[in-house]
């Protein structure tokens, strides 16, 4: 009962007023930053076809953003898979589903063997960032600036996991750094 009244009950309560008050966001930082990674994106992409001989154009969107248009497609696990393995580039590690892997992991093992790999390193983490954080976090931003996680407290026995919001929105904790 000690434990219940003295540590449970006034945790709950932090945690109420953590979802009621939300965490505020510099929106206009975000986008810019959202902004800056999707040319960061492009200069990646562009750099990568360029070191792997692929063709490309570039089109301006109606927006006045590049898009580049090419038909590979750096994002495509089976497109960079095939044009390594022409490239000679000798892949070992393989996905859950057996096909041999292009993560992250497996491109860091390679770097020093063809001059794509670093910037291909570079886009898949700066295209997970982008996908996973910033385009979701706009999504979330409430009309008063606020993103508002909903923390679960049940079911985890770490302390780590019972801070990480229910669903998708671990994001939401992170979105200090941009207020």
């Amino acid at each position: 009962v000690t434990l219940y009244r003295e540590i449970e009950m006034p945790f709950l309560k932090a945690l109420a007023r953590m979802e009621m008050n939300g965490i505020r966001v510099d929106e206009k930082k975000a986008r810019r930053l959202t902004k800056k990674i999707e040319k960061d994106l492009t200069d990646l992409q562009i750099d990568v076809l360029e070191k792997l001989g692929e063709k490309y154009s570039l089109q301006t969107t109606l927006t006045g953003e590049l898009k580049v248009v090419s038909n590979f497609n750096v994002a495509s696990s089976q497109q960079l898979r095939e044009k390594l393995l022409q490239l000679g580039i000798e892949l070992t590690e393989k996905t859950d589903k057996g096909a041999l892997s292009t993560d992250s992991k497996t491109l860091s093992s390679l770097k020093g063997k063809h001059p794509a790999i670093e910037p291909l390193l570079e886009f898949k983490q700066t295209q997970k960032l982008h996908t996973a954080f910033f385009v979701p976090l706009l999504d979330k931003i409430d009309v008063d600036g606020r993103v508002r996680p909903h923390f679960n407290d049940c079911g985890t026995k770490t302390v780590s996991d019972t801070l990480l919001p229910r669903k998708a929105t671990k994001l939401q904790l992170h979105a200090t750094v941009l207020s």
